[in-house]
């Protein structure tokens, strides 16, 4: 220290170098004893000043960069009973379903063709079997006895999903009874009204179904089998018998399906 000058020269270890600074003083305003103390206090601050910063690294607390310990997990049983739990959600799907489809039928060794449309209900009743209820209509004609023909079929059955629900396409088989009302009617040239006839039979059928399924619960199906019916029946004109409608049909549907 020089008048009114003064040096401090200090090491400092965080640094591991040798810092030097100078402070200056101003003119004298009090005893000498006053300027002292005010000298002593300035340079005591700066030397602190210059140790603070090394004693905050110093002082600060050592963090772990490791990351932390996972914490102790359940067993996975807990997480595949979420699963389950979940999946019944995810993968439920309504267990009532309307269908509509266009039918086509030709007589198996006689006359039985047909046009016509038939409307379906399906219940699930165990897995992956359903029960089902319908109502079908067709029209056709006996081209040897000039007549024109009508059927209505009403009655219930069994369909059985052969694949899974998950599944975008569908594969099944169905089987029903039914109740079938036949009418025919002829029309000759000499006759003043058409002549009609009618009889109730008793049958069923047989048909592998197959679908594809389209975006949400709507399918395209389509249905090939044969249709049965108990007994044959004959068609007369003027006393003379001109065809036979075959006890056997050959039928096919194409139609769409949608639960609800």
């Amino acid at each position: 220290m020089e008048g009114n000058r003064a040096r401090i020269h200090c090491f400092v270890p965080r640094e591991q170098r040798w810092l030097d600074r100078e402070i200056s003083f101003g003119e004298s305003r009090g005893s000498r004893r006053t300027e002292t103390l005010e000298r002593g206090r300035l340079l005591g601050f700066a030397v602190a000043s210059m140790f603070a910063a090394d004693a905050e690294v110093s002082a600060a607390p050592i963090v772990d960069s490791a990351p932390p310990a996972p914490l102790p997990t359940k067993p996975s049983s807990i997480s595949g009973a979420s699963r389950e739990q979940h999946a019944p959600e995810q993968h439920a799907r309504s267990t009532r379903s309307i269908e509509f489809a266009g039918i086509a039928s030709s007589g198996l060794n006689g006359t039985a063709a047909g046009l016509g449309a038939s409307a379906g209900l399906r219940l699930a009743f165990t897995g992956p079997l359903w029960g089902r209820l319908f109502v079908a209509g067709r029209t056709g004609n006996i081209p040897e006895a000039q007549a024109s023909t009508r059927t209505a079929l009403m009655g219930g059955g069994l369909a059985l999903a052969l694949l899974p629900e998950q599944k975008r396409f569908e594969l099944g088989v169905r089987v029903d009874a039914f109740a079938s009302y036949f009418e025919t009617s002829h029309l000759s040239e000499d006759d003043i009204a058409p002549d009609q006839r009618s009889r109730w039979q008793v049958g069923a059928d047989l048909l592998t179904e197959g679908g594809f399924r389209l975006a949400g619960e709507a399918s395209v199906l389509l249905g090939l089998g044969i249709e049965g019916m108990l007994g044959k029946t004959e068609v007369y004109t003027h006393g003379n018998r001109v065809a036979v409608v075959p006890p056997f049909r050959a039928v096919a549907e194409l139609g769409f399906r949608t639960r609800f």
